[in-house]
C-alpha cells in the first residue's frame, strides 16, 4: 500500500510539471541523447529521471530551448577548473587538452550564462565523466573544412548573413548558443566575421577535420 502510495504522489508531481511548466516539458521531450563527436555515441531514455536531474545545475535549471551543441576546449596545455555551483565557485575537477599525452576533451554544451558554460564531457581515452560550470572563454568548436561556408543571422537559420571563405581549421570562439547552433566569432588574416553557425558545419572533433 505504501508502495502505491509513493508512486500516485510521484505521478502527480510530474503531470504537475508537464502541465505547468513547458521548458520542463520541453526538457524531458528533448532529452533523448546526448552527443559526443565520433568516438563516443551515449543514449539516455527520455524516462530516465535520475539521469535527467543529474543534468540540471545546483544553482538553477538548465535552459534546454538554449544550447544541446557539441564542444571541445579553445586552449591546448592549460587546467581548467570545473565549479559546481557559480555563486560559491566550488571548484569540483580540471580538465585541460594534454597535447603531451594526446589527451582530448570533448563535450555538450547545454548552456551559457555570462561568462560561463554549462557543460558535460568526456576525454576519449577514458570514460569518466565531467559536469559543471567553465568559463566560456575556454570552449569552442572547429569547422568542417569546406570552400565556404555560412553564417546566419539567427539560430532559425532562415537567412545567410555572410560566408566564411577558405575557412582554417582552429578552435573558433563560441559567443552565443540556441538550438544546437552557435554564434560564433571567427578571424584569420583576410576576415573577422561573427554569426549563426549550423550544426552541419560544426566538427567539435580534435582528431579530425569531419569532411
Amino acid at each position: 500500500m505504501k508502495k502505491v502510495l509513493v508512486y500516485f504522489i510521484i505521478g502527480l508531481f510530474f503531470i504537475n510539471c508537464r502541465g505547468q511548466n513547458k521548458e520542463f516539458n520541453d526538457y524531458i521531450s528533448n532529452f533523448h541523447e546526448i552527443r559526443f563527436p565520433s568516438l563516443i555515441d551515449r543514449r539516455y531514455s527520455i524516462n530516465n529521471t535520475i539521469e535527467i536531474l543529474q543534468n540540471i545545475p545546483s544553482n538553477g535549471s538548465i535552459d534546454t530551448s538554449c544550447c544541446h551543441a557539441d564542444i571541445i576546449l579553445r586552449n591546448r596545455q592549460v587546467s581548467i577548473p570545473i565549479f559546481n555551483n557559480l555563486k560559491h565557485k566550488d571548484t569540483l575537477n580540471f580538465i585541460i587538452d594534454d597535447t603531451l599525452k594526446e589527451e582530448y576533451f570533448s563535450g555538450v554544451l547545454f548552456k551559457i550564462k555570462g561568462k560561463y558554460a554549462y557543460i558535460k564531457g568526456q576525454y576519449m581515452s577514458y570514460g569518466y565523466t565531467y559536469k559543471g560550470w567553465i568559463m566560456k572563454k575556454y570552449i569552442a568548436t572547429n569547422l568542417i573544412l569546406l570552400d565556404s561556408i555560412p553564417l546566419y543571422k539567427t539560430p532559425k537559420l532562415k537567412a545567410i548573413k555572410t560566408y566564411i571563405i577558405d575557412p582554417k581549421w582552429y578552435p573558433v570562439e563560441i559567443l552565443k548558443c540556441r538550438d544546437g547552433c552557435l554564434y560564433i566569432k571567427y578571424h584569420d588574416l583576410r576576415q573577422k566575421i561573427k554569426g549563426w553557425l549550423s550544426p552541419k558545419y560544426q566538427c567539435a572533433n580534435p582528431y579530425t577535420t569531419c569532411c
